[in-house]
């Protein structure tokens, strides 16, 4: 499964640009979603010319930090190595917690990724772990798409040094 946004963060684009998103549903045999809009011609060359005059200058290098990603979601898996190695980064993707957790006892990094709801171990359990027993010092970024998770308790937060919201 999925964070769940995805039919949401859709119904939102299609409505920026003030079309609606409709669906065709047959029982046992799926849904369909379909939308129109409209876009009006532009120059292309003025385009061109001023997308080559932009560069991206707030998008800090990583110049070799070592990012473990702790995700289960393959989605989100692919845009952080995306991301991450284009800009620097030695990266390496783990799917659970506990295999977060044999890859920190025989390796460091300087930044962790925390998917808080991955199978066996959570992200939660994960940091406090990392925290706690292998008594690391590498920054923890918590993750997640459910906004719940922002509730933990504040002793079990004090874990992460940031918590973000996916899709990231």
């Amino acid at each position: 499964g999925g964070t769940g946004l995805g039919l949401s963060i859709a119904k939102l684009l299609v409505e920026l640009h003030d079309a609606e998103l409709k669906l065709e549903s047959v029982l046992d045999q799926g849904t369909t979603f379909h939308f129109e809009i409209v876009f009006s011609c532009s120059d292309l060359s003025k385009m061109t010319a001023s997308h080559n005059q932009t560069t991206r200058t707030d998008i800090p290098a990583l110049n070799g930090i070592r990012v473990l990603v702790a995700e289960d979601n393959k989605h989100l898996q692919i845009l952080s190595k995306s991301y991450i190695e284009r800009n620097g980064g030695v990266l390496k993707i783990v799917a659970d917690g506990q295999k977060a957790i044999d890859y920190l006892k025989k390796n460091e990094v300087d930044v962790i990724l925390l998917d808080m709801q991955m199978p066996l171990i959570n992200g939660m359990e994960v940091a406090k772990y990392i925290r706690e027993e292998l008594n690391l010092d590498c920054r923890i970024i918590g993750c997640s798409a459910n906004l719940l998770d922002l509730q933990y308790a504040q002793e079990d937060r004090a874990h992460l040094d940031e918590f973000i919201t996916k899709p990231y």
